[in-house]
């Protein structure tokens, strides 16, 4: 799968495009806003996009989600714990702009996604959100706002949890093997070197 990041919002969100080079068929992780940067790439490179994956529902990941779909019909997935964020503006962190959103598949965890040809597992990494969602492909973690490079995400907003954050990162630290990990801020980085590194991952490690 070919993978690239697209920078959106003002908070610089990763939206990720994926798609098979074979077949151009793939699916957008985390549309945070800014759709006309999206579309350019999906154009650019000829994609289908058969499915928007959401790692969590606060606003600067779901702003550009009603025009990516009215423009590709895909299908939209999101945890099943995120309903309250995505119903709630209080809670996704915005008042008027929030799009109200109506996934087709509510994912769970342990859930196998088939898409663009490729299976997808779904990991559900609470703390940051009670629905936070991490999508695994591969050698590929889709890490949202849970693992980031030398952190984690904050677990200060409405329905965080600092002890969820850490079991959940205790989960991703304990998968087997390496990872490259697409974060929804900041920089990519490998599971390995959060492991050695990264000190809330080793805080879990510890619990």
């Amino acid at each position: 799968m070919k993978i690239i990041t697209i920078s959106v919002g003002a908070l610089g969100t990763n939206c990720y495009l994926a798609w098979n080079e074979t077949t151009k068929q793939g699916f957008v992780v985390d549309p945070g806003d800014h759709f006309e940067r999206i579309l350019h790439e999906i154009k650019k490179n000829q994609v289908t996009v058969e499915a928007v994956l959401l790692t969590h529902g606060h606003f600067d990941h779901i702003m550009a989600v009603p025009e990516l779909l009215a423009y590709s019909g895909a299908k939209l997935y999101v945890g099943d714990g995120e309903q309250p964020v995505l119903e709630n503006p209080g809670v996704n962190l915005v008042n008027f702009r929030a799009p109200r959103l109506s996934p087709d598949v509510w994912v769970k965890d342990g859930d196998v996604l088939k898409i663009a040809g490729t299976e997808i597992k779904c990991l559900n990494t609470p703390g940051h959100t009670p629905g936070c969602i991490c999508y695994l492909m591969d050698d590929v973690m889709f890490s949202g706002d849970t693992l980031f490079y030398g952190s984690c995400g904050r677990c200060d907003f409405p329905g965080g949890s600092i002890s969820e954050m850490y079991a959940s990162l205790k989960r991703l630290a304990l998968l087997s093997g390496d990872m490259r990990v697409l974060p929804g801020h900041d920089a990519e980085t490998k599971l390995s070197v959060e492991r050695r590194f990264n000190p809330y991952v080793r805080e879990a490690l510890c619990r």
